[in-house]
């Protein structure tokens, strides 16, 4: 096992060959997270996939970068929007998607051992399908490239 860990405080990527820094951020309460960049990622040496991650009041949130989805945890659950500052903008997230710490080591560690897959465990849904992006209409033509070219579908 071997991953860059990108701590959301100090803007470093950190190599890591154990959960153990992982685990370490995923303790931290909420209000730890509202310092510094506000999200964390775990990168794959030589690879473009990323997961990039934060813990709310509500629960954690994971997404991958490469095709802004994230694992859809509770289907049944009115959707709201939950708002997280990262790079102090403000970043929207469905509800749906939170996660509790041991869903969210489950899901890091799968992408961590099964070189960037994503976990069959959830489904993973464009996160805006579920609530309104908030900036100018995000580049469709460009997600589907950034995915066709890395095999995602």
């Amino acid at each position: 096992m071997h991953y860059l860990l990108s701590d959301h405080k100090f803007g470093d990527d950190f190599s890591c060959d154990t959960l153990q820094p992982l685990i370490g951020l995923l303790n931290e309460d909420h209000e730890h997270w509202k310092g510094g960049s506000g999200d964390s990622a775990v990168n794959l040496p030589g690879t473009n996939d990323t997961l990039i991650f934060f813990k709310t009041e509500q629960g954690i949130f994971i997404e991958d970068l490469t095709t802004v989805t994230a694992p859809v945890i509770d289907p049944g659950m009115e959707i709201l929007s939950v708002t997280h500052y990262v790079g102090g903008d403000p970043m929207d997230v469905p509800n749906i998607c939170l996660m509790n710490k041991e869903q969210a080591i489950r899901i890091i560690t799968y992408f961590i051992e099964n070189n960037g897959s994503l976990s069959p465990e959830y489904t993973w849904d464009y996160i805006y399908n579920y609530i309104p992006y908030r900036y100018d209409e995000f580049p469709e033509k460009e997600l589907e490239e950034r995915k066709k070219q890395l095999g995602r579908p």
